[in-house]
């Protein structure tokens, strides 16, 4: 095992470690985070509806906000009392991803003073769950210091992300986790907000941030009571935020949650944090029956194949309100997808990738059925073969990195990984690992000594019993040091794209652009490798075709289609100039295959390769340019001769001296005349070519075309 491959492996088993690893220990030693949200809890586990500033946090500013946020407030909670489309139909669980517009209404609102503890930093913990003060101190100075500017919406409107998770009660409504990401028309992230509330069943629900200085989730019941004054409501909604809150409780006592969760627990309840919101939401009614949704909902829960009416989006309107930084924004046009619907999607995306990979694997094997001899896999590119299966790499480790997470994907994720690994490791880098072997050693005699087709002597060629040269040990490439090699730079480039997404759009987009612009180069080596070996044929052309289209498959899913499942950045103009790029360097490959792979260009370091299709003059009969000669007959400025490979007619175009035009260059390549002088069917010689260097006639050794 080499060094590199050691290094990995021991960073992949730590990880492996630091993943599994829980730390062990006694509960009871969440001494202040316990303590606090025991206080909080039988403060707020009163009979009284008044309430009492003493145990809630900033209880003063239920008094403070102002008539127009209470409005707004509810005007979103009866927006479908203005519409003629409301069925009063609900979604009972509304967990799913959401995505739409936001916009700033009001800056100049009051900025309410809340209130802040002291001597936040003399709180002691000795768990072993909770890092010790001064790391929670120092993280949540690093926490408030950013949020001020992150947190504070200064941008008037722009995209927004909503990833809603809804925990069902026994009572009937339901407890929500909503995580609020605001970003600019550009997707730069502006602000996320962590939001947890109440989801009624008439599709409204209020949410609220919560930290040391606002105890938001636990204000929820008295914010209800001032929409709907009856005891009812509220004595409902405080039995719900009592269930969450000592559930909460329990997991961080009986060790359930992680001690990340913890962590941000922690400085989220033990520590301020700028800009708390509320939130009022509404997800519109369906255009669907009672029974209808049942049915929907029966097979969401329980997959079995059970007919229903297609699942629609779900809509949603909100008006989120900042008391202490003063502004409120509004969005109404959101649509999103439950996330049952957002996983089966995902698996039809994937499951179409994975046809993407067939498709390839396919042409791949016919690549390989038809070049597959020294001669043949000398005309193709390594470097072309390495980048058409390096992208495919990238995205079959990232495919198996998915699958590890405990999601109803997991298995088509799967697939796609092991297709992925079929078609790089096992065929592609096979493949291009031959033919970098079939280029580490040239057998046959070099091309430059090969003399013009005019002044060669019939009798200065070597004999046909020319053998091929020993490889030497020089020469002998060992195939693990290709795929060592190929595997540092998937997970390089693996890492350098997923850094990426934390820079900031314009230096995001210009990497991701230089990435992609080399990784559709695919086809410049092939072209660099015909243009100085001066070779015409090279990859089989649907092989060139097809290839060219699945590899814009990704791209095309990631920066042209808005609503992916990656939430990727939105850059149709760029996809449009990189296709353009693919399919130009596939238009200069039919070029060098049916005109010249040198037309036009002339320079002392290219090799003078031999050329198999002459233009043959009315005058290189009376030089006797050809063998066959005698036996041919000239009619109509035609030479007919018989092809030895095909024992079909030969017929040879005579052109006058000086006559280049474009059919006569296109013409010539019916033909083809060996170094010997023999001529036969270009298609003929081609096929024999494959197989064997020798020319069919004479058994002269060949060059390779």
């Amino acid at each position: 095992m080499d060094l590199g491959r050691f290094v990995f492996a021991g960073f992949f088993a730590a990880f492996l470690l630091l993943q599994t690893y829980i730390p062990q220990g006694e509960d009871t030693r969440l001494s202040d985070l316990l303590a606090q949200r025991q206080n909080l809890y039988n403060c707020l586990n009163t009979s009284s509806t008044e309430l009492s500033p003493d145990c809630l946090l900033a209880a003063d500013i239920l008094t403070q906000i102002p008539q127009s946020v209470q409005s707004s407030f509810k005007d979103i909670w009866n927006i479908e009392e203005r519409s003629a489309k409301t069925s009063g139909v609900f979604f009972q669980d509304v967990t799913g991803l959401y995505r739409g517009k936001w916009l700033l209404e009001d800056r100049s609102l009051p900025q309410l003073q809340l209130y802040s503890p002291k001597n936040t930093s003399s709180r002691e913990s000795n768990s072993t769950f909770l890092p010790s003060p001064e790391n929670i101190e120092r993280a949540a100075h690093m926490r408030a210091k950013t949020s001020r500017r992150e947190r504070n919406i200064t941008i008037s409107e722009g995209n927004l992300y909503a990833d809603i998770k809804s925990t069902p009660s026994a009572i009937g409504p339901a407890v929500l986790t909503v995580e609020l990401s605001f970003y600019t028309y550009d997707w730069d992230l502006v602000v996320v907000f962590q939001l947890e509330g109440i989801y009624l069943n008439d599709g409204n629900a209020l949410l609220t941030t919560t930290s040391s200085q606002f105890s938001g989730f636990l204000m929820i019941p008295y914010l209800l009571k001032m929409h709907d004054p009856s005891d009812e409501l509220f004595n409902l909604s405080k039995s719900l935020v009592l269930e969450s809150y000592t559930n909460s409780t329990n997991r961080i006592k009986n060790g359930t949650d992680s001690p990340s969760v913890i962590f941000d627990e922690a400085i989220r309840t033990l520590y301020n944090l700028p800009c708390e919101v509320m939130a009022a939401l509404h997800f519109w009614s369906l255009p669907l029956s009672q029974s209808s949704l049942g049915s929907i909902e029966a097979e969401l829960q329980t997959p079995l194949g059970r007919p229903h009416p297609p699942t629609p989006d779900v809509e949603l309107s909100f008006s989120l309100y900042s008391p202490n930084c003063g502004y409120k924004v509004y969005s109404r046009e959101n649509t999103g997808q439950l996330l049952q619907v957002h996983w089966a999607i995902t698996s039809i995306h994937t499951a179409c990738y994975c046809f993407c990979i067939l498709c390839e694997l396919f042409l791949l094997f016919r690549q390989i059925s038809s070049a597959n001899t020294p001669s043949s896999l000398t005309r193709l590119s390594f470097w072309s073969m390495c980048s058409l299966t390096l992208s495919d790499g990238v995205i079959s480790l990232l495919f198996i990195v998915l699958s590890m997470a405990d999601t109803p994907t997991y298995l088509v994720l799967i697939s796609a990984g092991f297709l992925s690994f079929v078609a790089v490791w096992l065929t592609g880098l096979r493949y291009a690992a031959y033919i970098y072997r079939a280029q580490a050693f040239e057998f046959l005699a070099s091309v430059s000594s090969i003399t013009d087709l005019r002044d060669a002597d019939p009798d200065a060629f070597p004999p046909a019993t020319q053998t091929r040269p020993e490889e030497s040990d020089a020469t002998r490439v060992d195939i693990r040091t290709i795929y060592s090699w190929f595997d540092y730079a998937i997970m390089i480039l693996l890492l350098f794209c997923v850094i990426s997404f934390l820079w900031p759009i314009t230096f995001r987009w210009l990497s991701l652009s230089a990435v992609w612009t080399l990784g559709t180069s695919f086809w410049v080596p092939q072209i660099y490798r015909n243009l100085i070996r001066g070779y015409r044929r090279s990859f089989r052309w649907d092989f060139i075709i097809g290839m060219s289209c699945l590899k814009l498959v990704p791209l095309c899913y990631l920066w042209m289609l808005p609503q992916n499942e990656i939430v990727f950045d939105y850059f149709p103009k760029t996809v449009m100039v990189l296709a353009g790029y693919v399919w130009l360097q596939v238009a200069v490959l039919a070029f060098q295959d049916f005109i010249e792979p040198r037309f036009g260009l002339k320079s002392k370091k290219f090799t003078n390769p031999y050329d198999y299709h002459p233009i043959l003059h009315t005058t290189d009969i009376e030089t006797g340019l050809l063998r066959q000669i005698p036996d041919s007959v000239v009619a109509n400025d035609k030479l007919k001769l018989d092809c030895v490979i095909c024992m079909q007619t030969l017929e040879i175009p005579l052109i006058e001296p000086g006559n280049t035009s474009l059919p006569t260059l296109i013409n010539k390549r019916a033909y083809s005349v060996t170094p010997c002088k023999h001529a036969f069917h270009s298609a003929c010689l081609e096929h024999w070519m494959k197989r064997r260097l020798q020319c069919p006639t004479c058994r002269s050794p060949l060059p390779i075309a």
